[in-house]
């Protein structure tokens, strides 16, 4: 549960806010350094296996409601950190109304404050006297969150840190990792929200928790891979950078004009053309962050479809394979699955797309055979408003053997990585 991590998955925000830097004149900053540790702390994690799946597929989008934990981290040594319960339902109300027109809301389940000191160990007392920081701090960051994060299959957890490594604002992971109890979002907690004398000037805006969220739902920088204008301008925009094509491939921008890509030729008639210097995945100042693009609009829905499946409600299943709801997987399922066989995965055949690629086929029925046989009487726990695992209640029918000696969210990992 505390085994270190590999960092690989690590999305990064970086700011430029070294003592008496001047933000303040866009046009004079500079941008960052991209062979500095902090910029290439590493590759985001991909899942292997996945690189086909059309990302833009309207299909998949639809309303998306994400449950999310926030911890609030705090120390005497940071005694402001330790926020008032309205700045983060302030700051969740924000997140809501920038996601809103996107089709994506988020459910504050819990707020949780946590002692640093009190309450986490020499892990905690290192992070919160600066011995040992976050990300980089992983071995300390892990030991002191392990027994507080909530489960990251069901909720989104968003922790607040009073400080982070070098000039670090924020980072998340694009894809969920087989126990990694980092996954979620972590965002500096003097850039987090919209009021209070807290925060950092410039960073008032809510938009590095934004920009946070964004890579959570799978986005990369714009600017992923790239060091200059024209850099692949004719590669198969969908496989390359942010593997977006209505974003131009730039090198990191500060400014909400781009001042290195006036070349007519990198914007006639290419996917980018008309492009808005405001995307909330760039490195702008919060005032210039106020919008997604429609291909990272569609990326985000089929990331979530796809990848965090778990994470929405509406795709959770609680027995995989049980298509038609009687917690047995056996053969009138499989007789289900064929008569969907090649069908859109609507009405009653929504439940046969057991992988969620929005086709019925030999995929499916794989994993049926993986499953064959399971009974499972849907969750066999829950979670009680402090998080703690509760026994479910007991099955309708007491002569029915129900298989209990593994919980189905565990077989349905298993199952995730062997599709993987």
């Amino acid at each position: 549960m505390k085994n270190p991590l590999n960092l690989s998955g690590i999305v990064l925000t970086i700011a430029m806010l070294m003592s008496g830097y001047n933000l303040t004149d866009a046009q004079t900053v500079q941008r960052a350094d991209t062979t500095s540790p902090c910029a290439i702390l590493g590759e985001d994690f991909i899942v292997e296996g996945r690189e086909d799946l059309d990302m833009t597929n309207p299909a998949n989008v639809y309303w998306k409601e994400i449950k999310v934990v926030v911890h609030v981290h705090y120390s005497i040594y940071d005694e402001w950190a330790n926020i008032p319960q309205w700045h983060v339902e302030e700051a969740m109300a924000d997140l809501n109304e920038q996601f809103a027109e996107y089709m994506f809301s988020f459910e504050t389940i819990q707020i949780k404050y946590h002692d640093m000191i009190e309450d986490g160990g020499s892990d905690g007392y290192n992070l919160a006297t600066g011995a040992t920081c976050a990300p980089y701090g992983q071995t300390a960051l892990v030991g002191y969150i392990g027994n507080k994060v909530w489960d990251t299959n069901e909720f989104m957890n968003v922790h607040l840190l009073p400080d982070m490594c070098s000039s670090i604002l924020g980072f998340a992971f694009r894809n969920p990792a087989f126990y990694n109890w980092m996954d979620g979002v972590w965002v500096k907690t003097n850039v987090f929200g919209l009021d209070g004398d807290y925060l950092l000037n410039l960073r008032k805006e809510n938009k590095t928790f934004v920009h946070e969220v964004g890579h959570y739902l799978g986005l990369h920088h714009p600017f992923n891979g790239t060091e200059i204008c024209n850099q692949n301008v004719n590669g198969d925009c969908s496989a390359i950078q942010d593997n977006i094509c209505d974003t131009p491939p730039m090198g990191v921008n500060w400014s909400c004009e781009d001042p290195t890509c006036s070349d007519e030729t990198f914007w006639e008639g290419k996917p980018w053309e008309g492009y808005v210097h405001n995307n909330h995945m760039d490195y702008y100042i919060d005032s210039c962050r106020t919008a997604f693009t429609n291909d990272q609009f569609l990326y985000m829905h089929n990331h979530m479809h796809h990848i965090r499946t778990s994470i929405i409600d509406d795709n959770d299943p609680t027995c995989l394979g049980d298509v038609n709801g009687d917690y047995v997987v056996g053969m009138n399922d499989l007789l289900s699955i064929l008569a969907c066989w090649e069908e859109e995965p609507v009405g009653d055949c929504e439940a046969c797309d057991l992988n969620f690629d929005g086709q019925i086929g030999s995929t499916d029925v794989l994993l049926f055979n993986t499953a064959y046989g399971l009974e499972c009487a849907g969750p066999l726990y829950d979670y009680d408003m402090n998080g703690e695992r509760q026994e479910a209640p007991p099955i309708e029918n007491p002569n029915r053997r129900v298989r209990t000696d593994q919980p189905w969210r565990d077989f349905r990992d298993r199952i995730n990585i062997w599709r993987e």
